[in-house]
């Protein structure tokens, strides 16, 4: 399952490296998020998959917090991964979060995470960059938690052990910043939690200029792996 999937960029990548080393692998991929419209561009994304591959799209989210487990939201799947790339940041009880996501994996399934590093120093200006948005689209309060180095230092409090791996490349160049707007404000224009004013759309677009003008920006994100053992 790929929570919070938005279009499916993530886990179409996902599915190629899977189907190159075992083209014949039987998979049920279920794309879940609260925005209809990511639903929508995900579903045109997978609409030309092998025959032994399944893809269910489940239009549920982890946010707002819901009366329901995620695991009975989902009817009692189980899944052997659970991908939450870039997700965490918009929610508030992580540690509630990563039970929810253990529940829905059979024994020695994994969860794989995928958040930016703020540690690394290649990628501290895209760091930085992405915190200011943050902020602004949770209205200038500032979210406790946003990056994998404050996941870690959980995940080493409740005791949960883990693999990582890191990974760098270029987030934008120069030339690419226009586009980089377009792809900044869409991403937060689907921010379930609230609909942007006017005013942060204006402080978002103008945070984006000067962060894309200024030169190439670096990604770091660090992959971790839990393994669930019951």
């Amino acid at each position: 399952m790929d929570i919070g999937c938005g279009g499916g960029e993530f886990a179409e990548h996902f599915l190629k490296g899977v189907i190159a080393l075992r083209p014949d692998l039987g998979i049920h991929l279920v794309e879940a998020d609260p925005s209809l419209s990511m639903l929508n561009l995900a579903r045109k994304r997978f609409q030309d998959l092998p025959p032994q591959i399944k893809v269910s799209l489940k239009h549920i989210g982890v946010f707002p917090p819901s009366t329901k487990r995620l695991y009975h939201r989902l009817r009692g799947l189980r899944f052997d991964l659970i991908i939450a790339s870039f997700i965490l940041a918009w929610i508030d009880d992580w540690n509630d979060a990563i039970d929810q996501f253990l529940e829905c994996l059979f024994n020695q399934g994994f969860l794989c995470i995928v958040e930016l590093s703020y540690e690394h120093k290649r990628g501290r200006k895209y760091a930085e960059f992405r915190r200011r948005i943050y902020e602004i689209a949770h209205q200038n309060g500032r979210p406790q938690r946003l990056f994998v180095e404050n996941l870690e230092t959980l995940l080493r409090e409740r005791g949960i052990k883990y693999e990582s791996e890191i990974t760098c490349s270029k987030a934008v160049f120069k030339e690419d910043w226009a586009e980089g707007i377009g792809e900044t404000l869409e991403f937060f224009l689907h921010f379930p939690r609230r609909e942007l004013t006017e005013v942060q759309i204006r402080e978002i677009k103008k945070c984006t200029i000067e962060a894309f003008g200024g030169g190439p920006l670096e990604s770091c994100k660090k992959i971790l792996w839990v393994r669930k053992n019951e």
